[in-house]
């Protein structure tokens, strides 16, 4: 009969030393190390031993990596796959009359970075020449007046 209950790590892998060898994984002192997958992180002890009592000597668990927040540029926003969870994919959007400056796409690696800078939205510049033209401009509605050449001819 086992001494302790056999170890299951959700997204870990178990990696077990008895005593006695052999088939003797739950056995009284056997030394288990615990190692998560990638893009995830362990918390608690990374080794467990089969105590007297019964039980392990921690609980585990593999909890899967985060990035830090993005911050929202302004002008703009993004939209991501899975939140800022591991290997999650965020692109970058501008309102209308910015351009982007920057990476589009950037994706949360297991270093718990982003993969690329922060992006930004920047102003669209307007041509001097279209300045004069432009006579009132509002969030999503522009007038322009344009003046046509008159011309005179003789009859």
């Amino acid at each position: 009969t086992p001494w302790c209950s056999p170890i299951k790590v959700k997204y870990g892998d178990v990696y077990c030393r008895a005593p006695q060898g052999g088939y003797y994984k739950t056995a009284l002192g056997t030394r288990c190390d615990i190692r998560c997958q990638k893009g995830y992180e362990l918390h608690g002890s990374s080794q467990l031993i089969c105590q007297s009592n019964r039980r392990w000597s921690d609980k585990v668990i593999c909890k899967q990596k985060r990035c830090p927040t993005l911050a929202m540029p302004a002008n703009g926003g993004f939209k991501c796959v899975d939140g800022a969870y591991f290997n999650s994919r965020c692109e970058y959007y501008c309102s209308p009359g910015y351009t982007l400056k920057g990476e589009q796409t950037v994706t949360c690696m297991d270093n718990k970075a982003w993969s690329g800078r922060p992006a930004s939205c920047v102003g669209k510049r307007i041509s001097p020449a279209l300045r004069r033209r432009l006579l009132w401009e509002e969030q999503g509605v522009s007038v322009q007046w344009i003046f046509k050449e008159a011309s005179m001819s003789r009859m």
